[in-house]
């Protein structure tokens, strides 16, 4: 192992972009925009979302109550009662939308995780 290897663990062919995988990786990303941005009018338009079976049946909050409020809330730009819906991933889904858009890539760069 040479000195800057121990310095410089990247190697030459991990900053490579791969174009294809690339390109799946932002289409795939736009088709699940589209289909966030269907579903926004969709309730907009009926007033009807998918409702929380866990909810519903136990009676108890989940991790994920309070996401479709949140969205639509930070959608009008209404940031501090967006965060009163859900504070964890108020905060945390710009994380996850970036995990899954790394996933989406080394899935289709063909790639393993590390």
């Amino acid at each position: 192992m040479s000195f800057t290897t121990v310095i410089n663990p990247l190697r030459r062919e991990d900053l490579k972009v791969n174009k294809k995988a690339l390109a799946k990786t932002a289409t795939d990303a736009a088709i699940a925009a589209l289909a966030g941005i269907a579903y926004y009018i969709f309730i907009k338009v009926t007033g009807l979302s998918i409702p929380c079976y866990i909810h519903l049946t136990t009676g108890l909050l989940c991790p994920s109550c309070g996401i479709t409020r949140m969205f639509l809330l930070m959608a009008q730009f209404k940031f501090k009662e967006a965060m009163r819906c859900n504070e964890f991933l108020f905060f945390g889904w710009p994380v996850i939308v970036l995990l899954v858009l790394y996933v989406m890539y080394k899935y289709h760069a063909r790639e393993k995780l590390h």
